[in-house]
């Protein structure tokens, strides 16, 4: 997937957050598996899997993102539009599904 479709998913994701449509965690985490990928294997190797890591680094990573200490074309306008609930929730979440089993793991 080449990284201008990657920013339009991103900025798609930003919408939906901006008008309410993913105010719930199931809703949220829609969002993260149409690019980290539905059963943890994401489509495109630059994508990393996010099931199965420890919960702290998840939240670190994502509030990296929201408070701009780290970057990325997609994941920074996702990230601002999410409250620190809301990425401690999918942190916890995504921390507790179980780890990809793909050859790419391996």
């Amino acid at each position: 997937m080449a990284l201008k479709h990657l920013a339009l998913i991103g900025a798609s994701m930003v919408g939906l957050l901006a008008t309410a449509r993913a105010d719930t965690l199931s809703d949220r985490v829609e969002l993260c598996v149409a690019c980290h990928g539905e059963h943890g294997v994401p489509q495109d190797k630059s994508i990393p899997v996010i099931d199965g890591q420890q919960q702290g680094y998840l939240y670190l990573q994502l509030r990296d993102y929201k408070n701009g200490g780290r970057r990325n074309e997609v994941m920074s306008p996702i990230a601002e539009a999410l409250e620190r609930a809301d990425i401690i929730a999918l942190a916890e979440y995504f921390s507790k599904r179980p780890a990809s089993r793909s050859p790419r793991m391996r």
